[in-house]
């Protein structure tokens, strides 16, 4: 294969195979990121819809405090019978 008069020919195809896959990997690596971003945007929608879900939670139970009533209804307070 030294002595092949296509050498520099295949040389060059091989070399044009491993910039592709360097282009290849560092597209990867990109979307990789960018999907990331993404990931960390919808994780802070979330912590804000959890925030505001817990803001409305914690002033339903201080007004049920400030009306002294039960957190739970006493049917499910007491223990159930035992049979």
């Amino acid at each position: 294969m030294s002595s092949s008069p296509q050498l520099k020919e295949i040389y060059d195809l091989y070399d044009q195979k491993v910039q592709l896959e360097n282009h290849i990997k560092n597209i990867r690596k990109e979307i990789k990121q960018a999907t990331s971003i993404m990931q960390m945007e919808e994780l802070k929608c979330r912590k804000r819809v959890l925030r505001r879900f817990y803001d409305a939670l914690i002033l339903v139970l201080l007004f049920a405090l400030s009306l002294n009533l039960p957190f739970l209804p006493p049917d499910l307070v007491s223990p159930p019978p035992l049979m």
